[in-house]
């Protein structure tokens, strides 16, 4: 029996297996971000930024009380990912997305308005930035914030 044979049989078998329980799971959690969505107001920039709980137990979501800059960007920048690697948001004309092959096979998730609610979310937190930019009020003001890495006053 050849590599390919051996692989085919038997290696191929759990990818394709693996990679079911991933789409599996991208299916069953991407839908929340969808049905909690939420807006966090930022008194200090003036600031409304669409977003998601932090945590929903039994159907119930968490009031967000404090925003999270880096917890907000990694799930964005993980659904941009899935959406744009399903073909589901517009493509970067530049370039191709960084997690996703320019030629994957993936089905489309086909989620209601999860699409535009990520094209929002990216818009509000480019707006966010874009408040804080120099000239800033003070020079100790973060740039980014995050409770878990420490504020980035760059």
């Amino acid at each position: 029996m050849t590599s390919l044979e051996s692989y085919l049989r038997d290696e191929y078998q759990k990818d394709k297996q693996q990679l079911k329980w991933t789409q599996d799971a991208i299916r069953k959690v991407a839908p929340i971000f969808v049905a909690y969505r939420t807006e966090f107001h930022d008194k200090k920039f003036q600031n409304k930024i669409r977003t998601w709980p932090y945590r929903v137990v039994n159907g119930n979501a968490e009031k967000v009380h404090h925003f999270s800059d880096s917890t907000h960007c990694m799930i964005l920048f993980a659904l941009d990912a899935i959406l744009q690697g399903t073909g589901e948001l517009p493509q970067n004309v530049d370039g191709h997305p960084i997690l996703y092959p320019a030629k994957v096979r993936v089905p489309k998730l086909q989620i209601e308005g999860l699409s535009e609610f990520v094209q929002q979310a990216t818009s509000d937190m480019i707006d966010l930035l874009h408040t804080r930019i120099p000239p800033r009020v003070r020079s100790d003001t973060p740039f980014v914030t995050s409770s878990t890495f420490g504020n980035d006053v760059h």
